[in-house]
């Protein structure tokens, strides 16, 4: 199994993003194998990062995929409903940003026996595979059902363009990944929820989103199963990109918002705040 090719229009950081990244396309492609759906988040410090050009590559190597830059809550659940996509939201900032109903949908998406919301007229599924590109972390509560990787933007290079000759070769390799677990598929299974072997020094949570990628990369053999652990010791709450000190500083105070779940907030709340965390 290859990992992601680097684009030149982005940089993972710290490195480890486009294997993380290959390991999650497989997991959309088994889906039905997993008892957990980790969000994948695609997280950078500002604009011009390469986030949408991920999400567009990762829209043709997913199966099924539903690339959007807005959804509601009733457009979410009653899409994925209707016919399992995998869902690629872009602008994640703003889509989540105030709107606590979309976040605990998408939140109620992690696990495969609480992935149902009911409304008067029926009850909904909200279980696909997800992926979110946002500036800045995603609030609290999705960042802890979520995959983090970073990009920072790349400097001093060409950018290759994600044109048709590069999106037919993505279609290749979604077909190819979708043809290797097809046919390992109750083997993925057999390995979900309780994967041995997992890195004791791992908290529950974090454990929990990684288990279906190791199961992905013990059935990949080779390198695959030692990184995809070392990967997972790696993905602790504080790995953040590369920034500087002023869009780290802002970056801080979004998380603040996202912490007391407001749009508003009094400066001296904010410091207060702030200190806690801290």
């Amino acid at each position: 199994m290859r990992s992601l090719p680097r684009s030149a229009a982005m940089s993972f950081c710290p490195r480890g993003g486009a294997e993380t990244t290959a390991l999650w396309v497989l997991h959309a492609h088994a889906h039905d194998a997993a008892q957990i759906s980790p969000l994948l988040a695609i997280i950078s410090p500002d604009i011009g990062c390469g986030k949408t050009t991920l999400l567009a590559a990762l829209a043709e190597l997913t199966p099924a995929s539903l690339f959007v830059s807005d959804l509601t809550s009733a457009g979410l659940y009653r899409t994925i409903t209707r016919a399992k996509h995998t869902l690629l939201i872009d602008e994640g900032e703003m889509v989540l940003s105030g709107n606590t109903l979309l976040r605990r949908l998408v939140n109620s998406g992690h696990r495969r026996d609480g992935a149902r919301v009911l409304r008067a007229d029926n009850a909904f599924d909200t279980w696909c595979p997800k992926v979110l590109a946002s500036v800045g972390d995603p609030p609290v509560t999705v960042c802890d059902r979520s995959i983090r990787i970073f990009l920072n933007r790349k400097r001093h290079s060409t950018v290759a363009p994600l044109d048709a000759v590069a999106r037919a070769r993505l279609n290749e390799l979604s077909l190819q990944a979708a043809q290797w677990t097809t046919q390992r598929l109750d083997r993925i299974a057999a390995a979900n929820p309780a994967m041995p072997a997992m890195p004791a020094t791992l908290g529950n949570h974090t454990a929990d989103n990684w288990r279906p990628l190791t199961a992905i990369a013990d059935e990949a053999g080779g390198r695959w199963p030692d990184l995809a652990r070392s990967l997972a010791t790696q993905a602790t709450p504080d790995a953040e990109a590369d920034e500087s000190s002023a869009i780290g500083t802002l970056r801080d105070i979004r998380q603040a918002f996202a912490r007391e779940e407001t749009d508003r907030m009094a400066t001296i709340s904010l410091v207060h705040a702030q200190r806690r965390s801290g």
